[in-house]
């Protein structure tokens, strides 16, 4: 009973099960074509990968070897490298596509009952475009998860191997990058960690329990001080976001649920327009009320019609 709870939450993340409701056939059909996709390309990149990666690491080597004059062993670590990444790819990929099941059977369910919290309403697309972009759901879904795959798995393998390598034959790089960032990163990360503590211990009345200041005079007076000291280290704040919104979009390129633009531009990302219309779509065609209304409507036609038969003989 202990291990079927711990099965059964873990599992639950990624999808959760519901007595009234059950994926279309489309849906379905989707994410079936992506899971073997995702298959297909794990055995090309990984076993295809270890011959073709060797070549082309021969062709540099030869181009090194003469241009530069210098000779660097590749090895046979990058194998490694490359079972990595398929691991570590398939992982990701695949909690992904599990949660955008997850996502679509709430997004699905909070609609039904005229909730839109997540997704933009229907008012905001007119009907041309309902019927116009939900035709590309499937399509979108499967190349924006495949190429979001080969993508993140091509930049991790070259990560790792350039960093492989820069550790072996150029450690004192190395140590020299460490020794210029880790102070500035140290600096960032103590700055973060002293706004908190001051935050509630020292501005907000009752230990942070409420979000009244405490004294207003030396709030401002930080405040002012802290001015001239985020204008000099917004370089790393700024280096920092444009890191998050890359790795963003590397792990949830295969999310059509996730906008990548923020609120007011969300309509400029068409795989997120694809995916509300695609809702949309499904909610107007698949609402489980008007099936069971149709259902009704259709058993009722056929008794009617049975009586007048019985009658007229």
């Amino acid at each position: 009973m202990y291990y079927n709870n711990i099965l059964t939450r873990s599992f639950s993340k990624i999808y959760r099960y519901h007595r009234y409701f059950t994926f279309s056939i489309q849906i379905l059909c989707t994410y079936t074509v992506i899971l073997i996709v995702i298959y297909n390309l794990t055995c090309l990149l990984t076993f295809y990968g270890i011959y073709s990666i060797k070549n082309q690491l021969d062709r540099i080597h030869y181009i090194i070897l003469h241009q530069f004059n210098w000779d660097i062993q590749w090895g046979t670590t990058f194998i490694n490298d490359l079972f990595f990444c398929s691991i570590i790819s398939i992982i990701i990929y695949c909690t992904q596509i599990f949660n955008g099941l997850n996502k679509i059977q709430q997004h699905l369910i909070s609609a039904y009952a005229g909730k839109y919290i997540d997704i933009p309403p229907r008012h905001n697309f007119s009907n041309n475009e309902l019927i116009s972009k939900c035709l590309h759901f499937s399509g979108y879904l499967c190349g924006y998860t495949a190429w979001g795959f080969i993508i993140f798995y091509k930049i991790l393998f070259l990560i790792c191997f350039l960093f492989r390598l820069w550790i072996r034959y150029d450690s004192k790089w190395f140590q020299h990058i460490l020794a210029l960032c880790l102070p500035i990163i140290l600096i960032y990360l103590l700055k973060h960690i002293l706004m908190s503590l001051l935050s509630e211990f020292v501005f907000l009345q009752n230990f942070g329990r409420t979000p009244s200041l405490n004294n207003r005079r030396i709030f401002f007076i930080f405040n002012y001080f802290n001015f001239f000291f985020d204008c000099f280290l917004g370089i790393l704040s700024c280096v920092i976001r444009i890191l998050k919104s890359v790795l963003a979009s590397l792990l949830f390129m295969g999310r059509l649920d996730y906008s990548f633009m923020g609120r007011n531009l969300e309509r400029l990302d068409q795989g997120y327009a694809t995916y509300v219309t695609f809702i949309h779509m499904e909610i107007i065609h698949g609402h489980p009320i008007l099936d069971d209304s149709l259902k009704l409507t259709e058993d009722m036609t056929v008794l009617i019609n049975s009586y007048r038969k019985i009658i007229q003989r």
